[in-house]
């Protein structure tokens, strides 16, 4: 039998080609991430959050927050309902209701917005968005996070935006 030897040069030059080989391939799989869309998985965007009478006027519901929907359901003293979308508007962080102060904080840079999502204090440089908001046929309220509307562009006066009771 005879053994094939091969010499130093050759093996180099070979551990060499694999090796650029091998970086090209996660160079190409690193771009291919960066230049394919980008896959979230969200929840669904419709649902419904209950009825008028389970909300009492003047308050504000977390019930909604603290599932994937993240949604604030607001009754005013008049009746009117509307939802606001759980992120502040300066860097997308969850915020808390303070019911003693009657405002919205956000815990990573101390935004603060009143009961309806008007600015109070930055960084934030805008209200907060609120959702689409509707009675459906049974009578119960459906909330709709794929349709925002911003105060800062007047579509507050949206008549989805709000629900007259």
């Amino acid at each position: 039998m005879r053994e094939d030897k091969i010499s130093r040069r050759s093996f180099l030059g070979r551990a060499l080609r694999w090796t650029g080989l091998g970086f090209l391939a996660s160079l190409a799989g690193c771009l291919w991430r960066y230049l394919s869309p980008r896959r979230i998985s969200e929840p669904i965007s419709a649902f419904n959050v209950g009825f008028p009478d389970e909300y009492k006027p003047g308050s504000v519901s977390d019930r909604w927050v603290k599932s994937p929907y993240k949604v604030w359901i607001i009754r005013r003293e008049d009746g009117t309902f509307y939802a606001l979308y759980d992120e502040c508007t300066h860097l997308s962080c969850a915020l808390r209701w303070e019911p003693k102060e009657k405002r919205f904080k956000c815990p990573c840079h101390r935004s603060q917005f009143d009961m309806e999502g008007h600015l109070l204090k930055g960084p934030a440089s805008r209200a907060l968005d609120r959702v689409a908001i509707k009675l459906d046929i049974t009578g119960e309220i459906r909330v709709d996070t794929s349709r925002r509307f911003r105060f800062e562009r007047g579509e507050w006066e949206d008549p989805d935006s709000f629900l007259k009771i």
